[in-house]
């Protein structure tokens, strides 16, 4: 299990309230003891059913968000940050605005915890809500694996209507990856899967996010079980930088 991949010293981590700037980072490395802390604004919004948790549990040392399911065959759980949304630009009325950037880097290290009867998402989606199953034509970009349907993990983004997904030739597995999402324009951006190394994996180009600026991004991690057994899914960090 990677613990804790550290923010660089330009940052700003949960639970800070961000004024955005440019070339300032904003995220989390989960290095605490609750989701919340006491007396802290509530970032994250968890959802589930069947009773799955999102928590920074005390045997991975209080730096790994845990995302469990139930044990019942169907069973999911998305952890979101329902209280932190950005744009490139657009309309700020319904979320944060970065003004005057040319760039949107979101970078995430992620790990499944079981790949059989598996189903996982992690990256954006353009909506203030919570999902229940992986996101198909709702406005999203990120990395997913169904092991329903396919060994390897997957690109994935949507402009609102139609899905796009694009094979990484990489197996699931349980080991620690890096994900990066270059958003650079208004339908224009990248999904990039490395391994904690840095050494890249698969790059996929998008170029139809349905005028992406107009819409709140929110970070989620989400897990669904396919088999009568909880299933997990562990964010090791996330970070946002604006340039």
């Amino acid at each position: 299990m990677l613990a804790g991949a550290l923010l660089p010293e330009t940052k700003r981590r949960y639970p800070y309230a961000p004024t955005f700037a440019k070339d300032v980072e904003y995220g989390d490395d989960f290095s605490r003891s609750t989701l919340t802390p006491t007396g802290s604004a509530t970032l994250y919004t968890v959802g589930a059913t069947g009773g799955g948790t999102g928590t920074i549990p005390s045997s991975l040392n209080y730096r790994v968000l845990e995302v469990l399911t139930g044990a019942t065959i169907g069973d999911e759980t998305d952890v979101w940050t329902s209280a932190f949304a950005f744009r490139r630009g657009g309309n700020p009325s319904t979320a944060f605005m970065f003004n005057n950037v040319n760039s949107i880097l979101f970078e995430t290290y992620f790990q499944l915890g079981q790949t059989a009867t598996t189903e996982a998402f992690v990256g954006l989606i353009a909506a203030q809500a919570t999902i229940t199953a992986m996101p198909t034509t709702a406005r999203h970009i990120g990395i997913q694996f169904d092991a329903s349907a396919n060994a390897n993990f997957f690109t994935t983004s949507s402009n609102g209507t139609t899905q796009v997904t694009e094979d990484t030739t990489q197996a699931a597995n349980t080991s620690a990856f890096r994900m990066r999402i270059r958003y650079t324009g208004n339908n224009a951006a990248t999904i990039e899967l490395a391994s904690v190394a840095g050494n890249v994996i698969y790059t996929d180009t998008v170029t139809a996010l349905g005028n992406g600026d107009e819409f709140p991004w929110s970070p989620h991690f989400f897990c669904q079980t396919e088999a009568g057994a909880a299933k997990t899914l562990y964010g090791l960090s996330w970070r946002v930088l604006p340039t």
